[in-house]
């Protein structure tokens, strides 16, 4: 048993978070350390800042770091893609057919997510691997939903001709 030193209640060691670096438990229960993030994170000078850092946007830095990382572990990298692409012959077969038919102009690319009507970040989704060129164009949120698999209308993709 311990005790939460932002509630002040006795609680059971698994209502607390044990932390890697020195194996000992956290001071503040899970319940309590959530509402913290959550009241930290709507702080005003907080908010901007958090976003952009979990995107890593506008940060000329972490561009430079993503670039020499990249150089300096080129190998690995390379070696990853090789493995992932290897487990998926299937898909990555249609997305090289798709690719080609796109720059050679048998596939429009469509400007809004036809899920949202969004036009930031529209991508294609296939939702059947045995079509290579009927796709459907999603944005980003709504391919992310769409892999998730939640509760979505899926529309008839678009079948180039």
């Amino acid at each position: 048993m311990k005790t939460c030193y932002s509630c002040q209640q006795i609680k059971p060691l698994s209502e607390f978070r044990l932390r890697t670096d020195t194996e000992k438990y956290r001071g503040a229960c899970l319940v309590c350390e959530k509402e913290y993030k959550r009241l930290w994170r709507l702080r005003p000078q907080h908010i901007q800042k958090d976003r952009e850092r979990r995107r890593g946007n506008n940060d000329p830095e972490h561009k430079i770091r993503m670039a020499k990382y990249s150089k300096e572990h080129r190998k690995q990298i390379n070696e990853w893609i090789r493995k992932f692409r290897a487990n998926r012959p299937k898909s990555e077969l249609v997305r090289r057919k798709f690719r080609n038919a796109l720059c050679r102009g048998e596939v429009k690319k469509e400007a809004k997510c036809q899920e949202c009507g969004s036009e930031i970040r529209v991508a294609s989704h296939h939702p059947d691997y045995n079509k290579p060129l009927a796709v459907e164009w999603l944005c980003s949120s709504c391919h992310g939903k769409r892999h998730r698999k939640k509760d979505i209308v899926i529309p008839e993709p678009t079948e180039a001709k």
